[in-house]
């Protein structure tokens, strides 16, 4: 009887110790290898609510006319957090948000202009719409149709130090040919493009030192009609800049295991159950036994 019982209890605690080894195995990571002795190791990216909290626009103000480009949209937003902002409803510039405050350089469309600014997590989960602020640009020497536009598909890019960053763009409207200025905001000399047609065309770097950095794109058309964009780029890893940014720190959590420990887990988790059950069993007939030598006695 006792073998019987202490067998099934050892199949059944081997069983459940089984199925929470699987479940920790099948948890969705990425495993990759680890400089060093033949470690290996397991990243995963932990979810989080979106943002919560609306950025805010305070610089410009409702009913604002503006003649000049670039303006300044400044506000109060959640540290850590990407800033979007989107006029007419389309992506026109980003900057992180540092110290709970933005500041960004940003064009404008002719005439009405309906700015939104919108706060991103680092799984790009968007939060709440900022408030809605109206301004107007005002040039008579350019129309609507004639005015030069940069726009891209993306907020925010990066590259590890030392390798090169692509930045896909497209510029439209004017008088081609154009002249592209890039500052990717490092500190080296801006990179200069002459584009002979509209469309699109990829921007390269290679930033030394990691960190976060706001890239401001220039574009002036043979007529000097001028666009703005500004950006994130970001050279991976922890922040060595010294320009007021800071790198982030991607949500995951990576461990290092070495086959070894991986083998004395495994063995741990086999060997416990018998040992831990023996142990309870034999307290049990113990105790058991002591009752019927006390109740022989009785008689």
């Amino acid at each position: 009887m006792f073998k019987r019982s202490f067998f099934s209890k050892y199949v059944l605690a081997l069983f459940a110790s089984s199925l929470v080894f699987t479940s920790l195995a099948c948890i969705p990571v990425n495993a990759t290898t680890l400089s060093g002795n033949g470690a290996f190791g397991i990243a995963g990216t932990i979810t989080s609510p979106a943002p919560s909290t609306a950025a805010t626009i305070s610089t410009p103000t409702n009913g604002q006319s503006f003649t000049n480009l670039p303006i300044t949209i400044s506000g109060i937003c959640v540290s850590g957090l990407l800033i979007k902002i989107f006029i007419n409803n389309i992506f026109s510039g980003s900057v992180d948000c540092v110290n709970s405050s933005y500041t960004i350089s940003s064009d404008l469309f002719v005439g009405t202009n309906n700015i939104v600014a919108e706060d991103f997590d680092s799984l790009n989960q968007p939060g709440p719409n900022s408030n809605t602020v109206t301004v107007t640009y005002v040039n008579n020497a350019i129309t609507a149709q004639s005015a030069v536009t940069i726009t891209t598909n993306y907020a925010k890019i990066g590259a590890n130090p030392g390798s090169l960053l692509s930045w896909p763009i497209s510029i439209t409207g004017g008088t081609a040919p154009y002249a592209i200025s890039v500052n990717w905001g490092d500190g080296k000399q801006p990179t200069l493009i002459s584009q002979t047609t509209s469309g699109a065309l990829t921007l390269t770097h290679t930033y030394s030192i990691s960190g976060v950095y706001n890239v401001t794109i220039n574009g002036t058309d043979s007529v000097g009609s001028e666009a703005f964009l500004q950006v994130v780029g970001v050279a991976n890893g922890p922040s060595a800049q010294n320009s007021g940014n800071s790198a982030k720190t991607p949500v995951t959590k990576t461990v290092g295991l070495n086959p070894l420990s991986l083998i004395i887990i495994i063995s741990i988790l086999i060997l416990i159950p018998p040992t831990t059950f023996w142990l309870g069993d034999r307290h049990q007939r113990k105790v058991i036994q002591a009752r019927f030598n006390n109740e022989q006695k009785l008689f």
